[in-house]
Formats: C-alpha cells, structure tokens, sequence
C-alpha cells in the first residue's frame, strides 16, 4: 500500500480540525484605526536620554541643588574616567559649565547652582569634552543651561 504525501498531510489537517485538543485558535484580525491599536498598546513610559535631565525630571525629583539632581538621576556622570594626566596619577576632574561659561569642578560647583537655576543638564562625553574644550576635560563635562 503507497501513502501520497499530499493525502496524508490533509488527513493530519482535517484530523487537527476535528480533535479540539489540538485544533489552534484563529488570530484575530488586525484592528482597522490607529486609535484602535493605540488603545489595546499598552502606555510606554518615554525613554530617558542617559546624558541629559530635563526640567520635567527637575520638577520630579525634588533635589535642591544640580548635586543631588545628579547624584540621584543619572550618579553615572561623577565618575572620573580619564587616564592618569600627572606624576602623581591624578584623574581630571568632571568640569562644570553653567550658560557656556566654565565654573569649576563637580562636585564643588554642583552644591551652588540650585534646582530652580536649572532649565536643563547635559553630559558632554570625554571624547566630546576633550575635542569642545581641551585636554584637561577628558572625564566629561556637565553642561547646565539655566532658566
């Protein structure tokens, strides 16, 4: 006896419709307004920009001052990554500018500008820093623009 191949995958269809066990549920068609789908989407919240800090997140977090705004949202930027830059192997500092103009070093200068200064924080990355600003910046720089 010489089973076809054809007629033998329509009986294991046609037996997968019969069985209810293994018969799989129908998709369901795709919805016809965007309305619709946005509805049945669940919400996302907005993703973060790892280098920046808006006001809205200012407004949120309560920090008094660009220390503990950064310090709580984004503790990252403190870090000293840069190589050894003396004898010594000292590390460049992070350096702080506030509306373009150089103040200091983090964390000193953060304790001085208070939240309600700020209109927005920005990380400038040590390749950046250092192309923007010299050789001396080659652990970033937190740039603040103020309100």
């Amino acid at each position: 006896m010489t089973i076809r191949l054809p007629t033998l995958a329509a009986c294991a269809a046609a037996a997968c419709l019969c069985n209810p066990a293994t018969a799989q549920t129908p998709t369901p068609a795709p919805a016809d307004s965007a309305a619709a789908q946005a509805a049945a989407a669940p919400a996302r919240a907005p993703r973060r920009d790892a280098n920046l800090i808006t006001r809205p997140e200012i407004e949120s977090n309560g920090g008094r001052n660009a220390y503990e705004l950064v310090t709580r949202l984004r503790p990252r930027w403190l870090r000293a990554i840069a190589a050894s830059t003396g004898a010594a192997g000292e590390m460049d500092p992070v350096y702080v500018y506030l509306d373009g103009a150089r103040v200091g070093p983090a964390p000193r200068e953060l304790y001085r500008i208070t939240a309600e200064q700020i209109a927005e924080l920005r990380y400038i990355p040590s390749q950046e820093a250092v192309a923007r600003w010299g050789g001396y910046h080659s652990s970033g720089v937190i740039f603040i623009t103020s309100r």
